[in-house]
Parts: C-alpha cells; structure tokens; sequence
C-alpha cells in the first residue's frame, strides 16, 4: 500500500516497524504489525512537504484472484484495507488522514 500525503516527516526514519497495541485482520490473517518505509524530500520520490509512505505485508494470491471475480467486492475489499491501515497509521502519524492525496493498495492480483 502507498500513501501520497501534504505532510512534513523530515524527522521520521526511512524504516519504521510499528508494533500494534491489537491486531489487525486481513485476509484472515492476523497482523500484529506495519512495516512501513517513509519516503522524504531530498530521496528522490517527493517534493518539499510531502511525503511517501509505503506499508508491506504478506498478502495471498488466491485470495485476492478469488476476489478479482467480483471487480465491486474486490475494490470494497481494498477499501477496507485502506481504511484499517491508516486508521492504525493515524495513531502514530496524527492528523494523516486528512493529510493523504493520493491512496493506492496494491493486490497480488
């Protein structure tokens, strides 16, 4: 999943694993942490006062190929996985909502 925001991280690490107080479930699997990768002017991908950031996890093929057949329950799906993401990037980037541009999760599929 990337993350285009209109906000300043110059004091944010490259590499951030955010260990999560609950769980989140995707796919059925249980997920007890982001690992995120910030994006900052001066690396080549973003202007001055944005920001880049990028969250990885493991994600299944059939799930998503399953989900494909349904291009509305497919694009719901990646909804929700938009929507869980940054409700748990919210609590450690505050005010990131209202801060995202562009919003892009990526599927196997």
């Amino acid at each position: 999943m990337f993350l285009g925001a209109a906000r300043d991280v110059s004091n944010e690490p490259h590499a951030i694993c955010l260990l999560l107080d609950s769980p989140i479930v995707l796919e059925g699997m249980s997920h007890g942490r982001l690992d995120i990768e910030v994006f900052k002017p001066g690396m080549g991908m973003t202007p001055a006062g944005k920001t880049v950031i990028k969250v990885v996890f493991t994600s299944s093929y059939q799930y998503w190929k399953d989900l494909r057949a349904n291009k509305a329950k497919y694009d719901a799906e990646k909804k929700l996985v938009a929507d869980l993401v940054i409700s748990r990037l919210e609590r450690r980037f505050p005010g990131l909502r209202g801060q995202i541009e562009a919003a892009d999760v990526m599927t196997p599929r």
